[in-house]
């Protein structure tokens, strides 16, 4: 445990313990939230490459439309799985701004916003798959 002199002005004060004047802060290891993140970035290239294949497809005239919901479940999934690099560059440096500045819960909490990005895409693939015919 760390211990510290100033008291943290944060939405974290459940992590902040207050003992004879000074504060002791619970250690953090959201970086391992950060380190789940980051994994899927490592077959990016690869899934950037079939998205901008998927959304460059034409359509045969021949072929009958699209259905409403298939067309937006695989539009949503496309444009989720191809914005993943922006939505963890922009948690992960949040989440790290905010612990070093103390702010321990927060910095869980934003350390998780790639992992939720993460089921969400599944869950639209998951969409789009029981929306196809």
């Amino acid at each position: 445990m760390r211990t510290a002199t100033l008291l943290c002005v944060y939405p974290c004060m459940s992590d902040i313990v207050v003992i004879a004047g000074s504060t002791s802060v619970k250690p953090s290891y959201y970086w391992i939230l950060l380190v789940i993140g980051a994994a899927p970035l490592l077959i990016y290239p690869f899934v950037l490459l079939a998205n901008v294949m998927s959304m460059a497809a034409t359509r045969v005239p021949s072929q009958p439309p699209v259905p409403l919901m298939q067309n937006l479940t695989c539009n949503a999934f496309l444009w989720s799985s191809t914005l993943y690099p922006i939505v963890y560059a922009v948690c992960a440096l949040a989440a790290v701004m905010c612990s070093r500045r103390g702010g321990v819960t927060m910095a869980w909490v934003l350390a998780a916003g790639p992992v939720a990005y993460l089921v969400l895409c599944v869950l639209l693939l998951a969409a789009w798959i029981v929306s196809s015919p």
